[in-house]
């Protein structure tokens, strides 16, 4: 048997955050939505008979703007949020989706047990190299 987790939500963007090129959503955007899925098999429900606490959800996304001065992209976000979540799971999950939502797009990123070769890895992000650069143009 299948226990499944489903959470819909919103964050915000800083206003100190800069403009990036390679950034989620358009640049005046502030506010992003995300949804995440994840499946898990019900005998790998945790201490509290969880799948996952949904509240560490909304706390991770709340997180990720607090000290941020250049978004990445919305793609970018999805993965750095799933791999999160597969590592702070007590057993590995069956599958975990993340979207992240912008100006209506939704930018999906789904890890698949019986697909995967291994654990979600979460490539270098260039949008952020690039807007960290022009952070360090602009300063100097």
């Amino acid at each position: 048997m299948d226990c499944q987790l489903e959470k819909k939500g919103s964050f915000r963007a800083s206003l100190a955050v800069v403009g990036n090129p390679g950034r989620c959503g358009n640049p005046t955007n502030q506010d992003f939505g995300y949804e995440v899925k994840i499946g898990i098999n019900a005998d790998s429900l945790d201490d509290n008979d969880f799948v996952f606490d949904h509240n560490q959800i909304q706390a991770y996304f709340n997180s990720l703007m607090v000290k941020a001065i250049v978004i990445p992209s919305c793609e970018m976000l999805a993965l750095r949020a799933l791999k999160y979540f597969y590592d702070a799971l007590a057993e590995k999950p069956k599958y975990i989706k993340v979207s992240v939502i912008a100006d209506s797009v939704s930018h999906n990123v789904v890890w698949d047990n019986e697909k995967a070769e291994g654990p979600p890895e979460v490539p270098e992000s260039k949008s952020l190299t690039k807007g960290l650069a022009e952070l360090a143009r602009e300063a100097a």
